[in-house]
């Protein structure tokens, strides 16, 4: 036993929160001798988040969604074939590189994903850069609009009414 410390059974009290916008502050303690079985009971309250935290944490979900879909890939037609194309940054750069220094009578042998071999010529594969940077801003467009939606925003119940479409296979 150490003088002047007590040791008391205890319990603890959540109160329901939305972690979106609210948060748990707390413990605040009630202590009770008369009760053997529970002497101090921890209580968190629930608060509000800063409306600026929110915001930021928001922002950077509707971040991370426009980079999953940034990189989900584009499906087009070549040669009456649908093809899909990798719109992942590092791929994106592949097809850049090679347009780039084709002269406009080139074909080149490319494999598409599930074994799709294609001939395609510079007009071919300027078709594939350009959709792929057309989707990509499209993807950023969106972004922007969703961030100027949140941050239009002045109370945290707006904010808790936002829901983001998910990003599908």
């Amino acid at each position: 036993m150490i003088p002047g410390v007590t040791i008391r059974k205890c319990s603890t009290f959540y109160e329901d929160i939305n972690p979106k916008i609210e948060r748990h502050e707390g413990p605040f303690w009630v202590y009770d001798d008369s009760n053997s079985e529970v002497q101090a009971v921890a209580t968190w309250e629930r608060r509000d988040r800063p409306i600026n935290m929110v915001k930021a944490e928001l922002k950077a979900y509707v971040a991370d969604l426009r980079w999953q879909k940034e990189n989900k890939g584009i499906t087009l037609n070549i040669q009456g074939t649908d093809v899909w194309c990798d719109t992942s940054r590092g791929n994106r750069d592949i097809f850049i590189q090679k347009y780039t220094i084709m002269d406009e009578n080139d074909t080149i042998n490319w494999k598409f994903p599930i074994d799709v071999w294609l001939s395609l010529t510079k007009t071919e594969l300027g078709l594939i850069v350009s959709s792929g940077a057309t989707y990509i801003q499209s993807c950023f467009d969106w972004e922007l609009t969703q961030s100027n939606i949140i941050e239009a925003c002045t109370t945290l119940e707006e904010l808790n009414l936002l829901i983001f479409e998910e990003v599908n296979g």
